[in-house]
Parts: structure tokens; C-alpha cells; sequence
């Protein structure tokens, strides 16, 4: 089986997330877009500075640390910081920022401004592979990638994201590796926190741009 990412949508009620351990059914969830691949000027300059010029901002190295602190407190091994990973975290939650998800979407989803595959995100995870390519899209990280989510209807901060994965049993499995992903060893890590958005991506793949 193969595990799909989970989602958490924070606002001032509880939290909605989903999670599936399915093969996805098709691989045709592509978004229509009517205009040409446009990126913000926040996307275009992460994509131009490439993996090797991924800096993470205090925020981010907070929710790093969080979620490392929390592996150690279980006893589990750090996963280390990967910059391909990131570099996809960054450009998402800025792509989530600037482009709207409509219903039924979810926030797996990405807009067709940007130079990657677009995707509507279905509740059933139907399209979960245009989600898993990411990394290989963006960077030259081979393996697969899964996200989890987090949003605020204020703005994200790394506690609060932490805060309600770990309170989600859901994410809990994800971030310890238990039940769905027990027999899965992360490698590589990244984390992105813009606006309203924070997402950790994890991968079993060491990442190459950290040699």
C-alpha cells in the first residue's frame, strides 16, 4: 500500500483532515487554466534560486525544530532538513496563497500558474500521483513526496501547525511513523510557512541537494 498525505484545514473550529492509504484510482486531475502559466514574483524567484539557494526563515526552522523535538521525546531518529523538499513547501504555500482552491478541492491541490502539473485535488486522494510528483517536477529529488497541511484563517505560525498535527492522531501517525507508515523511514523533510499556510513534505529519499 501506498500512503497518501493528510490535510488540515485550522480555523477558529476543529479541524478537518483526511487520509487514505489507497493506490489513487486515475492520474487525470488536472486543473484547467485559461490563462498562461503565470508565476508571482515570490514563486518565480524561489524557482529561479533553484534548490541551492533554499534559506528558511526563523519560522520555518521553528517548525522544523518542533517536529524534531517531538521524534526525539519518542524516541525516533531526526529526519534531516532537505532543500528540494523545502524549495517544494516554499512554492506551495505561496501558490496556495496567490490561487484559490475552490470546492471540492482540497489544498493538495496547485494552480496551473506555475511552471509544474497542475491539479484539482479530489477528497478521495483520485489524483494523489500529480501531488507525489512534486519534488521531481521542481527539483531533481527523485522520490516521492507527501504533504501535510495546515491553515489559518489568520496567519500560520509553527506552533499553532504543530500544535494540531500532533493533535490530530492522523498527522500524529505521520509524524512518528506509526499504523499506515510503520514501515517507513523518512529521509528527508521539508517545511514552508507563508500567510495563512505551513506544510511539512516528507520523503524516504535522501535528498541529493544536501551533499
Amino acid at each position: 500500500m501506498n500512503p497518501i498525505a493528510i490535510l488540515t484545514i485550522a480555523f477558529a473550529a476543529p479541524l478537518v483532515s483526511c487520509v487514505s492509504y489507497h493506490e489513487p484510482i486515475d492520474n487525470r486531475g488536472f486543473a484547467s487554466a485559461e490563462t498562461p502559466k503565470r508565476c508571482s514574483a515570490p514563486i518565480a524567484n524561489l524557482i529561479a534560486s533553484g534548490s541551492s539557494g533554499v534559506q528558511w526563515s526563523d519560522a520555518e526552522r521553528e517548525l522544523y525544530h518542533l517536529i524534531m523535538k517531538h521524534r526525539e521525546d519518542d524516541g525516533l531518529p531526526a529526519i534531516p532538513l532537505s532543500k528540494s523538499l523545502s524549495l517544494v513547501a516554499k512554492v506551495h504555500v505561496r501558490d496556495l496563497e496567490t490561487n484559490t482552491v475552490a470546492a471540492p478541492y482540497n489544498l493538495h491541490s496547485w494552480s496551473g500558474n506555475g511552471p509544474w502539473r497542475s491539479v484539482n485535488y479530489t477528497p478521495d486522494h483520485r489524483h494523489a500521483r500529480l501531488m507525489w510528483s512534486k519534488p521531481r517536477e521542481l527539483t531533481k529529488y527523485n522520490g516521492n513526496g507527501y504533504e501535510i497541511v495546515y491553515m489559518n484563517s489568520g496567519s500560520a505560525t509553527p506552533a499553532d501547525a504543530f500544535a494540531t498535527w500532533k493533535a490530530s492522531e492522523l498527522h500524529h501517525e505521520v509524524l512518528d511513523n506509526r499504523n499506515g507508515w510503520r514501515r517507513i523511514k523518512w529521509q528527508a523533510i521539508g517545511v514552508g510557512i507563508a500567510g495563512r499556510y505551513a506544510v511539512a513534505w516528507f520523503g524516504q529519499e535522501s535528498d541529493p541537494d544536501n551533499s
